[in-house]
């Protein structure tokens, strides 16, 4: 079992460049910080502390956390979010990388064991992070100042990883526009979770896709179907000789219900909307030659 654990962290100064504190300097406080309920008051007074708890997910697709016997084998996995105006959308987890990170989970042993696996807009990386256990080697790109934080997310979670696989994971910056510059070995296996979203960055987000991803390779895309620029991206891809399937979504692995909540407890929740700004009309396409 997997636990993602969300959280802000503590600033140290509240000056226009603000510094938060190392993943080292964290880590001896996170334990008093870890709260065991996924909605925690946003405005809590830190008293010092690096951070707090936002909320939380089990990753194995189910809404109940797992027996005292499973959670000695549990590990967790956490993420720092910045929503910030410098950090735009890559800032935030959204609804449609936990689901992606929860099939990974539940098909990880099958799909990535062994491979090098890419994320594309990984954003602050979970459905990478969540790869790292089965691969052999994950990258996790996006562009401009939300390299920073991914790379945080990646030294944080390495540690935790390790004692599953002993994967090679690291951030990088990659511009889709500039995709030509990219020279590392291409991905057996490309994941992504809501990358497409207007017409104009179709022709670019392809030409990345097809220079990353390893001729007979696979590409794992969650997407909100009716996106704007989404029947494009399919079109451009299926112009190239690329075959796209629907893959099904087990109903369990998308759900926003929290542990130990009733759909009623969470309905309206503020923190609802902290999860993801979008419907919930996400589907699963397997990508390939």
């Amino acid at each position: 079992d997997i636990l993602l654990r969300v959280f802000a962290p503590f600033v140290t100064d509240t000056s226009p460049k603000t510094q938060y504190l190392t993943p080292e300097e964290e880590e001896m406080h996170m334990c008093d910080i870890m709260m065991k309920h996924q909605v925690v008051e946003q405005n809590i007074n830190t008293d010092g502390l690096p951070g707090y708890e936002r909320r939380h997910y089990w990753l194995r697709g189910t809404l109940e956390s797992p027996s005292d016997d499973d959670a000695s084998s549990s590990i967790e996995l956490r993420v720092r979010e910045l929503c910030s105006p410098e950090q735009g959308t890559g800032g935030r987890v959204w609804h449609c990388s936990v689901i992606l990170a929860r099939w990974l989970h539940s098909m990880g042993e099958s799909l990535l064991r062994g491979r090098r696996v890419l994320e594309l807009g990984a954003g602050l990386g979970a459905p990478g992070l969540v790869a790292g256990l089965f691969a052999d080697e994950v990258v996790l790109t996006d562009f401009g100042d939300v390299v920073h934080n991914l790379q945080y997310n990646v030294d944080l979670n390495t540690p935790s990883i390790h004692t599953k696989s002993q994967a090679s994971i690291r951030a990088m910056e990659l511009d889709w526009n500039r995709c030509d510059e990219y020279e590392e070995p291409p991905a057996d296996v490309v994941v992504a979770a809501e990358v497409v979203y207007s017409v104009e960055m179709v022709p670019a987000l392809v030409a990345t896709l097809l220079r990353v991803l390893h001729p007979g390779g696979v590409c794992y895309l969650l997407q909100d179907a009716s996106r704007t620029g989404f029947e494009e991206f399919k079109q451009s891809l299926t112009a190239r000789g690329m075959v796209i399937k629907v893959l099904p979504i087990p109903p369990a692995l998308s759900t926003r219900q929290a542990p130990g909540k009733s759909e009623d407890d969470n309905r309206g929740s503020d923190d609802e909307q902290d999860i993801a700004m979008d419907d919930d009309n996400y589907v699963l396409h397997m990508i390939q030659q």
